[in-house]
């Protein structure tokens, strides 16, 4: 059975939950650039005298009030440069994927550690929304910690 081809492409321990962390975290950045997440009210009063084809029994002034609410995105709201900040959290997590072996790890421990400051840190605003991600990729670290020291290819892919 070992020695079967199973038409698998050998991976490294822990890769399913670094792709996940990065598929999580660009879903979470196009959401917050591209969902309204900010909404304004504006109004303004007119008066004037009631018209002569107005049914109303009491004359005189009339108040038309005009209330307009507005919904915006991260993107319209601060403009386009918010991208940059916003593809950070996805850049992180890509990192470890481009590295093999001893690297992928400490690289994904770093990528972690960055992450959860990233939930701390903005936490009043976008951070709580990375939070999934650095779930993601905190079990992706311990993954690779654990199973990264096995070297026989045929424990790696049972």
């Amino acid at each position: 059975m070992h020695g079967e081809a199973t038409g698998r492409m050998p991976y490294e321990p822990g890769t399913r939950w670094l792709v996940a962390a990065v598929l999580v975290s660009a879903a979470v950045a196009l959401a917050l650039l591209f969902l309204p997440l900010s909404e304004s009210a504006g109004g303004s009063s007119q008066s004037g005298p009631v018209p002569a084809s107005s049914a109303s029994a009491e004359p005189g002034p009339v108040t038309v009030t005009t209330v307009r609410t507005e919904r915006r995105n991260l993107v319209q709201q601060e403009g386009w440069a918010v991208a940059m900040v916003v593809s950070v959290p996805v850049v992180v997590c890509a990192l470890p994927l481009l590295m093999t072996g001893a690297v992928r790890r400490w690289a994904a421990a770093a990528a972690t550690t960055l992450l959860w400051l990233f939930v701390l840190a903005g936490a009043a605003s976008i951070g709580l929304f990375l939070l999934p991600s650095a779930i993601l990729m905190t079990v992706a670290a311990v993954r690779l910690r654990r199973l990264g020291r096995v070297t026989d290819p045929a424990v790696i892919n049972q």
